[in-house]
């Protein structure tokens, strides 16, 4: 910075959000502005603030994903919306920011987007397929070559990655199927929920965990076969959500508004239950290995420390209909997908 040899930061208010490699900050009540390098960072939740708001989607946001360096979002609209990556959304710039792609290829409600690699990202919908669109082309060719496959007579709720060449769907016909990444061919199906399948992600210790209107939690190992490894009951409401969390633990969200932290090495005993929200928890993230937030009907999303019992640090409360989803994005900020049409970053 010209003319300033050593900046005491104890001394300054910062205000400022992260990017990959910078922290931008202002010194208030200085002449100083400029790009510091940070090689050690706390986070605190409780200023966790909205940065911007996407729009670009015509109807309802129902998943959002990193993508890098981009950030790529799938709705009601049947589209699929690549974003410019984060480190372009300037911090002192207001204007808006407009998609970089939009591409079309689904028949019906766009549920799920689920990047597979650099280059490629999976996507379900309620048209009961999974397609394969290559980013990496342009976007005439992405659409007309996007591989496609009916998996499921109905709605593709949720999909998840077993390991690099597999993935699983949860479906409203009560279903899970695993299939190949690359040609998106049926490997197994797997049974024995009695309603539709809400949920599914991979816990710590490579099982299949999916949840059900059935208010069940079912765990498969794709390891040895179809059946059923166990069931865990205790929900009053449908299960809507998943999430490992960290080493040995998912957590579960409901239709009541619970979310319930659960213990994979002792047989998915009940760790923990979360009260706050008032409506179901659609989404549920992970940002490190203490914080969770958690995306609600109630159009909240809150924050959630496990070093305090799992008291609510925040409650965002910007949107103005369901956050349907919420991710944690490679440069430390959030991203939150909503019934509203819009994407909010927060820093």
């Amino acid at each position: 910075v010209p003319s300033v040899s050593v900046v005491r930061l104890s001394d300054c208010q910062i205000h400022g959000h992260f990017t990959i490699d910078l922290f931008y900050v202002c010194f208030q009540g200085s002449k100083v502005q400029g790009h510091l390098s940070v090689f050690c960072l706390s986070m605190d939740p409780s200023r966790t603030s909205l940065r911007r708001t996407l729009r670009g989607h015509t109807t309802a946001v129902a998943s959002v994903a990193s993508f890098p360096p981009f950030l790529v979002s799938v709705g009601w609209d049947e589209q699929l919306i690549l974003w410019p990556k984060p480190s372009r959304w300037s911090f002192f710039q207001k204007k808006e920011v407009k998609p970089t792609r939009v591409i079309g290829g689904h028949r019906s409600y766009v549920h799920k987007v689920l990047p597979l690699n650099d280059r490629v990202v999976l996507t379900g919908s309620e048209d009961g397929t999974i397609r394969s669109f290559d980013l990496g082309l342009d976007d005439l060719d992405c659409m007309t070559q996007s591989k496609r496959a009916e998996v499921h007579d109905v709605s593709v709720n949720d999909i998840a990655l077993v390991d690099r060449f597999t993935a699983v769907t949860a479906c409203s016909d009560t279903t899970l199927k695993t299939f190949d990444c690359e040609t998106l061919e049926t490997k197994t199906t797997l049974s024995g929920h009695e309603e539709v399948v809400n949920a599914v992600c991979i816990t710590s210790n490579g099982l299949i965990a999916s949840g059900s209107e059935d208010k069940t939690i079912r765990l498969f190992d794709p390891r040895s076969g179809v059946s059923c490894r166990s069931v865990v009951k205790g929900h009053k409401e449908g299960v809507v959500s998943l999430k490992s969390v960290g080493e040995n633990t998912v957590a579960a969200g409901d239709r009541s508004g619970i979310v319930g932290i659960y213990d994979e090495r002792q047989s998915f005993n009940l760790l923990h239950v979360i009260r706050g929200h008032t409506s179901d928890v659609l989404c549920i993230e992970k940002i490190d290995d203490n914080l969770i937030a958690s995306g609600s009907r109630d159009r909240s999303v809150k924050i959630w420390d496990k070093r305090l019992n799992y008291a609510c640090l925040k409650s965002l409360n910007d949107h103005e209909s369901w956050v349907t989803d919420v991710k944690l994005l490679p440069n430390g900020e959030l991203a939150t997908a909503s019934v509203d049409c819009c994407i909010n970053i927060y820093s």
